[in-house]
């Protein structure tokens, strides 16, 4: 695998070149600084762009041109990554060397048709799939009050990271979606080509790069964009602050959720230890939490951990009869508690040394990690993933045992379910 950067005036293009795969993945990134009220802008408008253009005006003919390109697909998405937000667009086609050469023309052509001539009519969006997608991001906003893991997460995160770009999500803002114009999503569709940083991903067995370049400035070099603001990846540590919150509602079972923050970490504990720190609580076969809380006391089906970055916390979450509850959290405490021995983690220790060691190798067989790495790269200081191997490797059984006297819970979030309560929201 190589990697290059082509810096032009107003965007970047990311070459990585490796001959893992038999397509080629060109996706586009915006980027800025999170604003909760661009969040519903940027749900409407990946949406709406990717459902016709100018000259493809139906879904159906999108397809129909995607088959003809060899099964080339478009995809869109948004998102929040630290303090930033993102959309992105991307398009995966066959490498053109088992086709032909002129397929990266045509390729990028559908990728420009997406992007750059959306089927917009007066300053509006086809009112036709405009209202399609907006009831259809609507109607599943509302349905999430149905399921008890992503309301109790989203419940969870609005009270773990209060104040932090993590907290938020569309939920909230239900109301606020409701009342959108197409106009006003057209209009925000102008900001963002114009005003958020770009960033090309060029990603596949790239035999004929600069002919890619070539089209590719063709088509950004006319877009005029004006960012030049220096976007800051990082956000604020949390806060220490103890809170224990329960809500019950007509569910079969409860969710748990538990959040912990933690005080003082260096850049490296941040970095290598921290993902360690998981991988034996609870993000390998076997772990602490599975065998202390599934295996030994039958307490749940399954229960594991994870980490956030920027703000930096562990998360553990499990389904849960609400009658098993109290005494599921008071074993949580003790096996943080036995993160501190070296007897109880030694073992595990080595299993997610290999486990880490697996996952950086999967990291050459993914498109979307690769993309994300270097798209982090533009904004904060990220080791190259073989730096990041030899450092991981290098990680101890007294670096564990030394992070795990800075943990702190933060918030215990538990959705009881109670099929014989009343919903007491």
């Amino acid at each position: 695998m190589e990697y290059k950067k082509i810096v032009k005036e107003n965007y970047n293009i990311h070459i990585i070149n490796t001959d893992r795969f038999k397509t080629i993945s060109l996706s586009v990134t915006f980027s800025n600084k999170f604003n909760k009220d661009d969040m519903p802008y940027l749900n409407l408008l990946t949406k709406n762009l990717i459902s016709s253009t100018k000259k493809y005006k139906t879904s159906s003919s999108l397809a129909i041109l995607g088959e003809e390109l060899y099964g080339s697909s478009v995809s869109a998405s948004f998102g929040i990554n630290g303090n930033i937000e993102r959309m992105m667009l991307s398009l995966e086609f066959l490498n053109p060397k088992y086709t032909e050469r002129s397929m990266i023309k045509e390729s990028i052509l559908f990728f420009n048709e997406c992007l750059f001539n959306p089927n917009v009519n007066k300053n509006r969006f086809d009112d036709n799939y405009f209202e399609i997608n907006k009831n259809n991001v609507i109607n599943g906003l509302k349905s999430i009050k149905d399921n008890p893991y992503s309301y109790a997460f989203i419940k969870y995160k609005n009270e773990m990271y209060k104040g932090t770009p993590i907290s938020y999500n569309l939920y909230n803002d239900i109301n606020k979606i409701e009342t959108i114009k197409n106009e006003d999503v057209y209009n925000f569709y102008l900001k963002v080509i114009k005003n958020f940083k770009i960033d090309l991903f060029l990603v596949g067995n790239i035999i004929n790069e600069n002919e890619y370049i070539k089209y590719l400035d063709k088509i950004f070099s006319k877009n005029e964009n004006n960012f030049n603001s220096k976007l800051n990846y990082e956000t604020n540590d949390l806060n220490i602050d103890k809170k224990t919150l329960k809500e019950t509602r007509k569910f079969s079972q409860s969710q748990l959720f538990i959040g912990y923050t933690f005080k003082d970490l260096t850049d490296y504990e941040k970095k290598y230890v921290l993902t360690f720190y998981n991988a034996i609580l609870g993000g390998v076969n076997n772990s602490l939490l599975f065998t202390e809380i599934r295996e030994n006391n039958s307490l749940c089906y399954s229960i594991d951990s994870f980490i956030t970055r920027e703000p930096y916390s562990l998360v553990i979450e499990t389904e849960i009869d609400k009658s098993n509850c109290d005494k599921a959290i008071s074993l949580i405490d003790e096996v943080i508690k036995k993160m501190n021995n070296k007897k109880d983690i030694e073992q595990l220790f080595y299993t997610a040394r290999e486990n880490i060691n697996t996952s950086i190798n999967n990291f050459y067989d993914s498109t979307v990690t690769m993309v994300e790495h270097y798209y982090k790269k533009e904004f904060c200081d990220t080791d190259d993933i073989e730096i990041r191997r030899e450092k991981f490797m290098n990680v101890s059984l007294e670096d564990i045992i030394k992070i795990s006297k800075k943990i702190h819970k933060k918030v215990t979030y538990l959705l009881e379910g109670d099929m014989n309560e009343k919903d007491s929201i």
